[in-house]
């Protein structure tokens, strides 16, 4: 089971909890998972902090969401609390009103041939789907597509 957990994580990168998934649903006992996976991060082959730290900058480049969409994203993956609580607190993703400049100016950049009413609908449902609250979505949509 040990080599299935080295074949997973040279496949592709995973969190802790995310391997110990991976392993139960190939029918291996919940309590060899856990000292397997306990083994793997043991031996530093398995870091949570770097693997939260690279997902978040890949969504970022991929499609940025907000600390509050992040959050759920890293917490579905099983990271700690207090990693994301980290990451969350970093500089890099401190304002929520930058990372949804980054992701209308995308969005228009890619889609900004229709009706200005049509693309600033189309940009309040963009960032609530990304997790942004109303007043910064309305702030950054008003901003970027004067009336």
């Amino acid at each position: 089971m040990y080599q299935r957990a080295l074949t997973l994580l040279a496949h592709s990168a995973k969190s802790s909890h995310d391997l110990f998934l991976a392993l139960q649903a190939r029918g291996y006992a919940r309590n060899d998972c856990r000292t397997v996976v306990a083994r793997v991060v043991a031996e530093g082959l398995c870091d949570d902090t770097a693997y939260a730290l690279r997902l978040v900058e890949k969504q970022r480049a991929r499609a940025p969401l907000s600390r509050r969409g992040m959050e759920q994203v890293l917490r579905s993956h099983g990271i700690e609390g207090s990693i994301v609580a980290q990451l969350l607190d970093s500089e890099e993703l401190a304002d929520d009103r930058e990372l949804a400049v980054e992701a209308a100016r995308k969005y228009v950049r890619q889609h900004g041939e229709v009706a200005p009413e049509t693309l600033k609908r189309r940009l309040f449902a963009l960032l609530a789907r990304r997790g942004f609250d109303a007043s910064t979505s309305s702030a950054v949509v008003s901003d970027l597509i004067p009336r």
